[in-house]
């Protein structure tokens, strides 16, 4: 009796029509293990759409005829939008630090200017993160500079270009930062004009058949960030993307992803480089491709099979990649998410072993096993979490939950009071006590249930994502809750 429940049913071919469309015209993968959390985002599409019904709408999809405005409905609820100012901030470190001067002292002309590619950017905090890091640097890099953002979201664009954030966009940042490049504007941080002016943005599909660089079709982009975006995508469309930046990059240019993605599944171009926080690839130059063909041939070897190593500056060679239990903690369990968001659970799990204890990666092993259904494996870590972070919901919260799957109502209410208690503006927690006391034939306390959540919501800007969801808004859950009372 999770949020989920206020979903409705799906016919499941239109579902499955609806799904291919959106891979074939988009890129867009949806495993199993995720077809609840997709059908919610379509039922918050649907419900932003023209489209009265949801057989209606999924035929549109399905059938590729939605309107403009119900296809950017579509995208903004079915993309991943989630982003924050220096996200694996160690790996934008390594690219300001090392990379961009890498590229930019081997441009021929001083003053040709740097072309950098953010690709998949959503909401832009990250172009902006890299024109904060760059400026920062501005004296060792010495050479004119420019960042283009792209995302398949057109709403996301147009929160880029406005440059405005919510405090969850600012949760990692130092305040120094904050107070040399932001300005408080109504609750609200707003970037300034320097930075902003820093990166543009355009809106881009990166499966379309015709994709290329912001800065024109041809090998002119120096530098391509594409960072939690490709395991997103189907196989063929993540080989087909990685292609493309190949095609789109300067000899010498590089291809960062995020510190949890690889091209090892691929066959590829690129030359592999192990920074101290992540992997990144270079396109080699053509004479370092013909040295290192007449190196492979010399050993009887075909070249060009996943990158040639080329013997080149120091950059290339020195750096090895870190494990799991020497990483920082935010970037190991940032990395543990986006194996978990790539289905692979296994791994994700075992990145957050060695920091069992951390209250951020004891929630995040908490997702992952309320996404494996399995309930003694969950019922053991809300034990672990009760014990070790008293004062948190989240063992309360998710002990709840259990109770109320197995039907002991009275048992979920127990627990539900505990989270009341510790956090009466606990919005997930007020959802659930709608659900248990709607359930029990109590419509009065579930309807002051349903009351509470929309106060609390109301209260909130409409972009807040709110925890315990599958990245629901707070817009989002009170749009939910309006075509309830209707």
């Amino acid at each position: 009796m999770t949020i989920a429940a206020m979903s409705m049913e799906f016919d499941a071919d239109l579902l499955n029509g609806a799904l291919e469309t959106i891979e074939r015209s988009y890129g867009l993968e949806f495993p199993a293990y995720k077809r609840e959390e997709v059908k919610y985002k379509l039922k918050l599409a649907q419900m932003e759409s023209s489209h009265p019904t949801m057989p209606s709408f999924l035929e549109a999809v399905r059938g590729g005829t939605l309107s403009r405005k119900d296809l950017d409905a579509l995208l903004k609820n079915v993309t991943v939008g989630e982003s924050y100012f220096f996200r694996h901030d160690e790996q934008l470190d390594d690219v300001a630090d090392l990379v961009v001067p890498d590229v930019s002292s081997s441009l021929p002309a001083r003053n040709e200017t740097l072309k950098i590619w953010c690709a998949g950017c959503a909401t832009g905090e990250e172009p902006y993160s890299l024109a904060i890091k760059l400026e920062q640097r501005a004296y060792a890099i010495n050479r004119p500079y420019e960042i283009v953002g792209t995302d398949l979201n057109p709403m996301a664009i147009e929160k880029a270009i406005k440059g405005t954030y919510e405090a969850w966009s600012m949760r990692d940042l130092d305040p120094d930062v904050i107070n040399g490049f932001f300005a408080r504007k109504n609750g609200k941080y707003a970037l300034k004009r320097k930075i902003r002016n820093m990166a543009r943005f355009e809106r881009q599909n990166l499966a379309g058949i015709m994709t290329s660089s912001p800065f024109g079709h041809g090998p002119f982009t120096h530098l391509i960030l594409c960072r939690n975006v490709i395991y997103y995508f189907s196989p063929s469309h993540a080989e087909r993307a990685v292609q493309r930046f190949y095609e789109c990059l300067a000899p010498g240019g590089y291809l960062v992803l995020s510190p949890s993605e690889s091209l090892l599944e691929f066959e590829h171009p690129f030359q592999t480089l192990n920074l101290p926080h992540a992997a990144v690839y270079r396109k080699m130059t053509d004479a370092e491709e013909r040295e290192a063909a007449k190196e492979a041939l010399g050993r009887g070897r075909k070249p060009g099979r996943n990158g040639p190593r080329a013997r080149r500056r120091p950059l290339h060679a020195v750096y090895k990649r870190k494990g799991p239990d020497e990483l920082e903690p935010s970037l190991a369990i940032s990395r543990a998410m986006c194996f978990y968001d790539g289905g692979q659970w296994n791994q994700a799990l075992k990145e957050l072993e060695p920091l069992a204890g951390n209250l951020d990666a004891d929630l995040a092993r908490l997702e992952i096993l309320q996404s494996l259904h399995n309930s003694a494996l969950l019922d053991n870590h809300c034990e672990w979490m009760i014990k070790n972070h008293p004062s948190h919901v989240s063992g309360y919260y998710c002990r709840a939950l259990l109770a109320a799957d197995d039907g002991d109502l009275k048992e979920a209410l127990s627990w539900l009071g505990k989270v009341m208690y510790l956090d009466s503006d606990f919005v997930p927690g007020h959802l659930q006590l709608a659900a248990v006391y709607g359930a029990m034939g109590k419509q009065e306390e579930a309807g002051r249930a349903w009351r509470s959540a929309k106060t609390i919501l109301s209260r909130l800007s409409g972009e807040v994502r709110i925890p315990f969801t599958r990245g629901e808004t707070a817009g989002d859950l009170l749009r939910l809750i309006s075509s309830r009372e209707d």
